[in-house]
């Protein structure tokens, strides 16, 4: 999805100028794909995969975890932000999205904070005293997704941090 397909480049860290780079060029979709199996497993407490049976419903939220992740980047990243000729010699294409690929990454681990402070740190309070499940996944869902966003906007824009420095503070 961001090069060509080169397993030596994925799974050689000096594999060389002539594989596929995948650092850092595939940190925002790695970053969409844990945010969204996050997102899934603990926020929207395996739902709605969980009913399908243990092996089912893992394949089921693999594939929803790549559907969203995927969707994501392909729809919202954007790569021009990389000089087209480190582009061009890497290879790399970008979907063409509204959000460079730094800011995208950078976003999502300020949810990935929040969604380890209210789920993790915190077990789901004050989320789990909502006995309705509706109710409990839409709370849930904001209580991570609006702070993330506002955290993130809050280091960017007042702060004046470049996109590397929220996940690193994160």
């Amino acid at each position: 999805m961001v090069e060509r397909s080169d397993l030596r480049g994925v799974f050689q860290a000096g594999a060389g100028p002539a594989a596929a780079a995948t650092f850092p060029a595939n940190l925002p979709l790695a970053a969409a794909l844990f945010t969204a199996m996050l997102q899934l497993t603990l926020v929207c407490e395996r739902w709605p995969p969980a009913g399908l049976g243990r092996l089912s419903s893992g394949s089921a939220a693999l594939a929803l975890t790549w559907a969203i992740g995927a969707g994501a980047y392909l729809l919202l990243v954007d790569h021009d932000a990389v000089p087209a000729a480190e582009r061009a010699a890497e290879g790399l294409r970008g979907p063409g999205g509204p959000v460079a690929a730094a800011d995208f990454g950078s976003a999502l681990a300020a949810v990935g904070v929040w969604q380890g402070v209210f789920f993790i740190a915190l077990r789901g309070r004050p989320v789990n005293a909502l006995a309705r499940r509706a109710p409990r996944l839409l709370v849930g869902n904001v209580l991570v997704i609006v702070p993330g966003a506002v955290t993130y906007l809050v280091f960017r824009e007042l702060a004046g941090w470049r996109p590397s420095a929220p996940p690193a503070a994160a």
